[in-house]
């Protein structure tokens, strides 16, 4: 138990920092580049805080234990939705960004209603694991496309120049790396806390891997709110949920379709769906996500992460 103890502790020390040097490292790169900061959270940052689930999810395609592949990312975008941009929202109220209103959320909104749709299939398949990797290729050339930015004025990148873009860079590599090292100390620490308890797979895979590897998305967003980058923020999330569909069981499909658990389909797609307008009208209606909804958000996570304890206790 000390050990799994130790690695818990050390992960957490690792995302916080990961996250810093991720955030700092991306907004300046954004400034340099003329790009804008969401376009770093929806991609860089997504991607990177991702990277833990894509590993965990892998390495139980690898298993055959495919409840915890899918309990991870279900459980993570849930985790990111409620959890992380709750804490990110209460830190520090999140302005919406018009990109994110015109493009950004109807492809998260149109990929959680897919994802929510095969699920009742009973089974992810090669072919639909395909469509998800072109979706998401098509939206990244999208983002592309759309992701110079002309509001940055000459004074403020002059300034940014003085900077090195390739310092930059290693400081935002640096902590992608740290990031998905504490990640996955976290998870290795948290999975062998609770296999002493003999919890279920799927439990484990909503709860303590779900949690665990979020919590890159949860400092790297609680960071970036903090320091005022609510875009970065905001994007991460996003980004982040359209990456764990998309990319993580996208690509695992590929090498093992996956059998979607009747619990998941019954009642924790119905959570992730939810949650996804939940947040979309809030967004849409207040232009904003204020304290008051990220308070409402964190009280909706404790409801589901109470469900489902009372579900694996039956």
């Amino acid at each position: 138990m000390a050990p799994n103890i130790v690695k818990l502790f050390a992960g957490f020390c690792m995302l916080y920092f990961g996250s810093e040097f991720l955030v700092r490292g991306g907004v300046n790169i954004a400034l340099s580049l003329r790009i804008k900061k969401l376009i770093i959270g929806l991609t860089l940052c997504a991607f990177g805080t991702s990277s833990p689930e894509f590993v965990v999810s892998f390495l139980a395609g690898l298993n055959k234990s495919y409840d915890v592949c899918i309990g991870n990312v279900v459980g993570s975008n849930i985790s990111n939705i409620f959890l992380v941009l709750g804490i990110a929202a209460i830190i520090r109220p999140i302005k919406i960004d018009n990109q994110l209103l015109k493009i950004d959320f109807p492809v998260f909104l149109i990929t959680v209603g897919f994802f929510v749709a095969i699920c009742f299939s009973g089974e992810i398949t090669r072919i639909t694991g395909s469509m998800m990797l072109v979706f998401l290729l098509l939206y990244l050339l999208l983002l592309m496309k759309n992701g110079r930015e002309e509001e940055i004025g000459d004074s403020a990148v002059s300034g940014i120049k003085k900077r090195k873009t390739a310092w930059d860079s290693a400081v935002a590599v640096t902590g992608l790396a740290v990031l998905i090292a504490g990640g996955d100390f976290t998870v290795r620490g948290a999975v062998g806390i609770a296999d002493a308890f003999n919890i279920s797979k799927l439990f484990i895979g909503l709860t303590v891997v779900a949690i665990g590897t979020s919590l890159p998305e949860l400092f790297a967003s609680s960071v970036a709110s903090y320091r005022r980058h609510g875009d970065i923020s905001i994007g991460n999330v996003l980004g982040s949920n359209i990456f764990n569909i998309c990319f993580v069981l996208g690509v695992v499909s590929l090498f093992f379709p996956l059998s979607v658990p009747k619990d998941v389909i019954r009642f924790d797609n119905w959570c992730l769906l939810a949650g996804s307008l939940f947040v979309g009208l809030i967004a849409y209606k207040k232009r904003k996500i204020g304290r008051r909804e990220g308070i409402f958000l964190l009280l909706l996570y404790v409801i589901f992460i109470f469900c489902i304890y009372v579900r694996a206790s039956g």
